[in-house]
């Protein structure tokens, strides 16, 4: 009599089943969970957490400000295929819709919060606040879609106060199936007869299901905005990220539990989720204009900037800062025009044509890859090989640096925090859900 899968299965070693089970394609994996609990457990708990830590980009989110010619603030995703072919329009077409799908409204662009590790965070309703007054409370209303898996989960509702604030998603699949949203506000408190500036997080866990709010007190770095009294004489340009009167750049990155943001005061601020305390790190390059970028890769800290004649790659060693300096300079790239190589020479045209939209825009999660080039077209750079190469080219896109989200795809299955389900008209409270198995072709791998 033949043996049943589950006995099957564990006759081998655990790790040469890991190995066979990640090799299969996505579908296939998501139906075998289907086969015992410890094939569920083992491919929750193990294969996914190991294809997470490898996923490859395969495309961009994007805040575009240019669409087909209109100037316009629209959300796009466009695929890691240059020129674009009409398979990849269609997916780039379908990723949108999907997502659009999930949600039970319509979202706008500014809706979209953040893209981390597969995940999209929307908040419904951002264009209907500008005309609140600041110190007012709010109905927040957040949503967690995962495309790759078809599901979107409706976070619990949050009261807060309205204020300027930077809501972003912490979650790492390659360690936890956990994810937190937290929303971060900058305010200004009155306690007895003196007033002292605290900075709030409101922290959604996926694992207890809750809200928790936390203060900490904030020093003047740290501060949203550029000045108390705001006036136009506070607004400051900032090389690729244009006239800003807010010092907090808009993209914010978790790596092993702590946000990193960007201040235009040339800071790294570092809010730990799990000791709670804000810190801050001088940036290595404090004399050039380009404010640089971010980025977590392979499990390390990145800043990249451009100083008119070459991009500067440093690593953030000493998380402590108990070194004289926790920055570490990887190689340079130098857009030298003498240099015969035609990606070289392309890159250097592309910088002389936009000068001012020209830098790097973003970070490989799981790959020492940083993506640069200007608001039509992005390179990827592999930091490894040396290797320059086209990975996304549109003229009928306009990227701005901080807008330009990786997304690799994720098999994690979104816990359910309230009765109703959307998208698809399918409940997924069974831990039933659908894969779209994607483009494979489009990827980008170290």
């Amino acid at each position: 009599m033949m043996a049943n899968c589950d006995e099957i299965g564990f006759e081998l070693p655990d790790d040469v089943l890991v190995e066979i089970l990640c090799r299969l394609p996505e579908r296939s994996l998501i139906r075998l969970k289907c086969v015992s609990n410890s094939w569920h457990n083992l491919i929750n708990n193990v294969c996914i957490p190991k294809l997470s830590a490898t996923a490859p980009v395969c495309g961009f989110v994007v805040h575009s400000s240019m669409v087909e010619g209109r100037y316009t603030n629209e959300l796009v995703y466009a695929t890691l295929t240059s020129p674009p072919d009409a398979v990849a329009i269609a997916e780039a077409e379908e990723f949108v819709q999907s997502y659009e799908a999930l949600l039970p409204f319509i979202p706008a662009p500014r809706d979209f919060l953040d893209c981390c590790n597969g995940l999209l965070l929307f908040l419904r309703g951002c264009d209907c606040w500008e005309s609140r007054a600041p110190g007012c409370t709010v109905y927040l209303q957040y949503y967690v879609c995962n495309p790759a898996t078809k599901q979107c989960v409706e976070i619990p509702g949050f009261v807060g106060e309205y204020s300027k604030s930077y809501t972003c998603l912490a979650f790492n699949p390659s360690k936890s199936p956990h994810y937190k949203v937290v929303r971060m506000v900058y305010i200004r408190c009155k306690h007895g007869d003196c007033y002292c500036e605290v900075l709030k997080l409101n922290i959604f866990s996926s694992d207890t299901g809750k809200w928790i709010t936390l203060e900490m007190p904030a020093k003047a770095s740290v501060r949203i905005r550029v000045s108390n009294k705001y006036n136009h004489e506070n607004e400051k340009y900032y090389h690729g990220y244009g006239i800003r009167k807010y010092s907090w750049i808009t993209r914010v990155i978790y790596l092993d539990g702590v946000l990193y943001k960007l201040s235009t005061e040339k800071l790294l601020l570092c809010f730990d989720l799990n000791e709670m305390n804000v810190r801050e790190i001088e940036l290595p390059e404090r004399g050039t204009s380009d404010m640089g970028i971010i980025g977590a890769s392979r499990g390390r800290l990145y800043y990249a900037s451009h100083d008119g004649t070459k991009v500067l790659i440093w690593l953030l060693e000493d998380h402590s800062l108990k070194l004289g300096s926790p920055w570490i300079m990887k190689p340079i790239l130098c857009n030298n025009p003498s240099i015969e190589d035609p990606m070289l020479q392309l890159l250097y045209l592309i910088h002389e044509y936009c000068p001012f939209g020209f830098g790097p825009y973003a970070w490989h999660p799981t790959s020492e890859v940083l993506f640069l080039g200007d608001c039509h077209v992005i390179f990827s750079y592999h930091l490894e090989s040396k290797r320059l190469e086209i990975v996304l080219d549109r003229n009928n896109i306009d990227v701005h640096r901080g807008r330009l989200y990786p997304y690799s795809r994720c098999l994690v299955s979104l816990k359910d925090f309230l009765p109703r389900h959307y998208g698809s008209n399918q409940s997924f409270s069974n831990g039933t859900i659908q894969v779209d198995q994607g483009n494979p072709g489009s990827e980008v791998r170290s």
